[in-house]
Parts: C-alpha cells; sequence; structure tokens
C-alpha cells in the first residue's frame, strides 16, 4: 500500500490479516475500503460479516451477508454467513434454510472448488478445510433443531 495505494486488492489483504490478528476496527475499515472498489465481491462481504460476527454485531453481520447474496445468490459461504448472523440474533427458524442451502450447496462441490474460492490457501489443506467446513454447518444445524 505504501508503494501502490491505488492497488485495492491491497485492502482486501490486510483486511484479513487484521481480521485475524483480531485488529477488528483496522479490519472493518480495509473491508470497507475494498467494497467502494469492489461492491460486488462475495468474499468482501463475506469477510466484512466474519469481522461484525467477531466484534459481537451480528445484525451488521447479517447485512454483509445479505448485501454479499445480492450478486452472488447462490454462496454457500454467504449462507452460512447469513445463518450464523441470525442464529446469534436468536432466530433459529429463519437461519435453518440458510444453513440447509449452504450444506447442500458445499456437499455437492468438492474440496478443489471449496479450495478455488481462496487462491491464496495452501492446496494441502483443501480437503481437511472442505470437511471442516460440511462439519460446521451440520452443528450450526444441530443447534438449530435444539432451539
Amino acid at each position: 500500500l505504501a508503494y501502490h495505494p491505488d492497488f485495492k486488492r491491497s485492502y482486501y489483504v490486510r483486511g484479513l490479516i487484521y481480521g485475524y490478528t483480531r485488529k477488528l476496527k483496522e479490519a472493518e475499515k480495509d473491508f470497507l475500503t475494498f467494497l467502494d472498489w469492489k461492491p460486488g465481491s462475495w468474499a468482501g462481504h463475506n469477510d466484512l460479516s466474519w469481522v461484525y460476527f467477531q466484534m459481537g454485531d451480528f445484525q451488521k453481520a447479517e447485512e454483509q451477508a445479505r448485501l454479499g447474496l445480492l450478486d452472488s445468490p447462490t454462496n454457500p459461504r454467504l449462507f452460512n454467513s447469513l445463518g450464523v448472523a441470525l442464529l446469534n440474533q436468536n432466530h433459529p427458524t429463519e437461519a435453518r434454510p440458510y444453513f440447509k442451502e449452504s450444506l447442500k450447496q458445499f456437499e455437492s462441490a468438492d474440496h478443489k472448488l471449496w479450495g478455488k474460492a481462496y487462491p491464496g490457501n495452501d492446496p494441502a489443506i483443501y480437503q481437511e478445510g472442505y470437511q471442516k467446513t460440511i462439519e460446521v454447518i451440520k452443528q450450526n444445524l444441530a443447534l438449530v433443531d435444539k432451539l
């Protein structure tokens, strides 16, 4: 960013770094800057939703997932993010169909497609990450069914 401040994808990457290091306000700012440049990015909306979730702002997490679904209406990651945001706002009945659709989408894919969404990931983790994603969505559905 110091050498190429107009290369806006750098804000996305730095937003991830800030998110993983729990510098959440900085992550929020960078994802918003990125989304100003590329408003239709499902990944930008999904990761900003993740940041808001970490902040405990489940309403904003929901809003970002819904915004992402406007441009990517079948994205399983966004479905899961929306379900998680709704579940944490005590709306399990509303969350359930989003978890179901997320699971359906992931189960009809494979680990290579899972990994393709984030090309920066090491292909050696694709299978494990894919399986873990399906496991987490099933756990989310189990939570909904208990409520």
